[in-house]
């Protein structure tokens, strides 16, 4: 499958746990675009055909009566001066579409990333049965109470590391940043974490890696 975002390239019996500092930001070239169309007005990705994203709440109300969006959102966020700041929404993109994932801060999230060899081809839900070998991937966007800071953790339990292309979104922004992050080994957890309050993690490519490549972060 063509993505219209660059994909990034990039373990042991028990698999060590990563950590991250604050997001390192590079500009995401061609992808910015299309992820900016995605988080304004929350507007969702079409699952299946034609990868446009719709913009005005209109579309967006004719789309989610055949896609399974998420109504009467309401994140409430800690802010670095200690204030709680709440965003709602009463219609909001999938969680799962084809070409991307989001999950809002206190979101727990499945989906699997399904490969033609190394070509990502995009996510789907999680089936009843599914095979040891399928790249099912756990999502969980947290905070603590009284701290800004968010953590995101992924899990993989999968048989082959995976290397995901990650944006968050922080409070009261239209866009998405890309921000830097560490694979995921088969089997295994990462951990990132973001010193300000993020309110919603978009993840969009993912690339399956050999073992040389289970340590490179970026």
């Amino acid at each position: 499958m063509t993505t219209p975002y660059e994909s990034t390239p990039a373990m042991p019996a028990r698999p060590p746990v990563r950590r991250r500092g604050g997001p390192r930001r590079r500009p995401p070239g061609p992808a910015r675009w299309l992820l900016l169309a995605l988080v304004a007005a929350g507007a969702p990705a079409p699952a299946a055909a034609q990868g446009q994203v719709p913009t005005a709440m209109p579309e967006l109300e004719r789309y989610c009566q055949q896609a399974p969006c998420r109504r009467n959102v309401a994140i409430a966020v800690n802010l670095a001066d200690g204030r709680v700041q709440e965003e709602s929404r009463p219609l909001y993109r999938p969680a799962i579409a084809r070409d991307s994932l989001s999950i809002l801060l206190g979101e727990e999230l499945e989906a699997v990333a399904e490969f033609d060899g190394s070509q990502f081809l995009g996510w789907r839900e999680v089936r009843r049965r599914e095979s040891a070998r399928t790249p099912v991937l756990s999502f969980r966007v947290s905070q603590s109470p009284g701290d800004p800071s968010v953590a995101l953790q992924v899990s993989n339990a999968g048989n082959q590391p995976v290397k995901l292309r990650l944006f968050i979104r922080t409070p009261g922004a239209a866009t998405g940043d890309y921000t830097s992050s560490c694979p995921v080994i088969a089997g295994g957890s990462v951990f990132e974490y973001w010193s300000q309050p993020v309110i919603e993690v978009i993840v969009t490519d993912a690339l399956p890696l050999g073992d040389d490549g289970a340590l490179l972060c970026d």
